[in-house]
């Protein structure tokens, strides 16, 4: 976020930025659904979900989700896997666009998982494999967040707090800080119960590590009494009374970090409030929960989630009057080449109304919304009198008018605001140049009449001029591509073609790929194969 002096829009003079007070109404996110009436008691204006699917099947379902749920937001996490992190992040990064309640796209168990991938040899410099992850999200979206699931307890690891760590004699690279330092939120979780009274020192020592990051605070209202000792390095279970209590005083605690906004706001973990029964973690053999135990699990966790809903009732109570977000209804960015940026632009925000407006997300969506980078120092509640800046700027990624919207998520009028974006790109001179990462493609064998997984190929503008499309598809019917190219890809651009198999028939199957465009020949091609059984 941006601070200090910032041009006025809609005065000649420049002003200084007011202190904003953060407070009163947090982000308030459960992983998963609840049963009705639950959300809205909650007062949850988010989700958070884990997806193991390809981004292309989960976009569209966590959408579905928030909207059953009834909240304009998701934070997606993606399996921490070596081998389709980079690419995940970069179709989420694309797919934000079309599904823009997708706000944040992470990786669950940072710490623990990065050093797991480093033991296995599967990756050797987590700093390159994360800096390359985090570039893959930002690519196509620069507004989409990166986020980490961390807990308390790693938080002294030194796989985070030094240069190196060592494991059986071997040492291993630590996570750089400078890429700590580009993580956008941190979901901080409790593992152990008795490691309540250590949680605010703990968000301190978070907020060091990751110095730009939002602090979301995570709690368990599930029964963990066979699941973990209640005291790190202990072997004592917590007794019924302790696992209550103890959830209750750090959700007290937590409540009044997110009221302050010292932690941007709260993650309940799982969801299934009012049903918690039907949650499906607890078939795993005993470990969650032992079998003997199911009905005092259920129960047990009915408790904690009531516990839940009246401590945020009553920690978490609004005041009186009127929030009254005002700020502009567009913003032209004007023209500007291809592939160059313009701006920035600034954008005053501010609360002409009574009581303090709680501002959960500023999001850039819409057709071009990738095309206008923002940035912003708006605070989680912004004070009636108070007011914010955005900076906005345009980089085209084609010719023509591209469009976009800013979206305010607010407790004002109507639940967001709305800022309609528009400019113009314009041709620049120089020769376009197409650059595949593959120009052959295998999609395996499959099953007759099946659809493959799918591959991928990155189309990139390496040369200096404009590179015009006119179309990309295959010559048969066995191989379908889906792609999100423009009509008009800048120099330096990059867009996916995403291609699916489905054999007709036994045997080897081929067919190719042709993109007819304004580079070299005019034809490119991707020789595609795959074996139908």
């Amino acid at each position: 976020m941006i601070k200090g002096l910032l041009a006025c829009l809609l005065c000649a003079s420049t002003l200084a930025i007011a202190p904003a007070l953060r407070a009163q109404t947090p982000e308030i996110m459960t992983w998963g659904v609840n049963l009705p009436g639950w959300s809205s008691k909650l007062k949850l204006t988010a989700l958070r979900e884990g997806c193991s699917d390809t981004p292309s099947n989960c976009a569209p379902q966590v959408t579905n989700l928030a909207i059953k749920e009834g909240v304009s937001r998701v934070y997606v996490s993606m399996p921490y896997e070596a081998g389709t992190a980079v690419s995940w992040a970069a179709q989420y990064s694309a797919l934000s666009l079309a599904y823009p309640k997708i706000v944040e796209v992470g990786l669950d168990d940072f710490v623990n998982d990065t050093m797991g991938l480093e033991i296995n040899g599967q990756v050797s410099d987590p700093g390159t494999f994360l800096t390359s992850v985090i570039n893959a999200i930002k690519s196509k979206n620069p507004n989409l967040k990166f986020g980490v699931t961390v807990y308390q307890d790693t938080l002294k690891l030194p796989a985070i707090t030094s240069s190196t760590w060592s494991y059986k004699g071997i040492t291993y690279k630590s996570i750089p800080a400078s890429v700590l330092d580009r993580i956008d939120n941190v979901h901080l979780f409790v593992h152990y119960r008795e490691d309540v009274s250590g949680y605010t020192a703990a968000v301190a020592t978070a907020k060091k590590i990751f110095p730009h990051a939002r602090i979301f605070a995570g709690a368990y209202p599930y029964d963990r009494i066979d699941y973990l000792p209640c005291a790190q390095g202990g072997t004592a279970h917590c007794t019924l009374a302790q696992e209550e209590s103890l959830y209750q005083q750090l959700l007290e605690i937590q409540c009044q970090l997110a009221k302050s906004g010292t932690v941007s706001g709260l993650e309940l973990f799982f969801g299934y409030f009012g049903d918690p029964q039907d949650w499906e973690g607890w078939g795993t053999g005993g470990r969650v929960c032992s079998s003997s135990r199911l009905s005092a699990c259920y129960a047990n966790t009915s408790t904690l989630q009531n516990i839940s809903l009246n401590v945020m009732t009553e920690s978490l109570s609004s005041t009186s009057g009127t929030p009254v977000i005002s700020t502009l209804s567009s913003l032209s960015m004007g023209s500007e080449t291809v592939g160059k940026t313009e701006g920035p632009k600034y954008v005053q925000v501010k609360n002409t109304g009574s009581a303090a407006a709680a501002i959960s997300s500023i999001v850039v969506a819409g057709t071009n919304g990738a095309d206008f980078p923002m940035t912003e120092n708006c605070p989680t509640s912004l004070a009636a009198g108070a007011y914010c800046w955005l900076s906005v700027y345009f980089r085209p990624k084609a010719t023509g008018t591209r469009t976009g919207d800013i979206l305010i998520y607010d407790n004002a009028s109507g639940g967001h605001q709305t800022i309609a974006l528009s400019g113009t790109g314009t041709a620049s001179s120089g020769t376009p140049v197409v650059k595949l990462s593959n120009t052959s493609l295998s999609l395996g064998t499959v099953s007759v009449g099946t659809w493959s997984t799918p591959g991928h190929v990155l189309l990139t503008n390496s040369g200096t001029g404009p590179l015009a499309i006119s179309s990309i598809g295959t010559n048969g019917v066995e191989f379908a591509l889906t792609e999100n190219c423009p009509t008009s890809l800048g120099a330096g651009l990059s867009c996916w073609l995403t291609i699916y198999f489905k054999p007709a028939g036994t045997g080897t199957r081929t067919e190719t790929a042709v993109i007819r465009d304004n580079a070299g020949t005019g034809t490119q091609t991707i020789a595609l194969t795959g074996v139908g059984k």
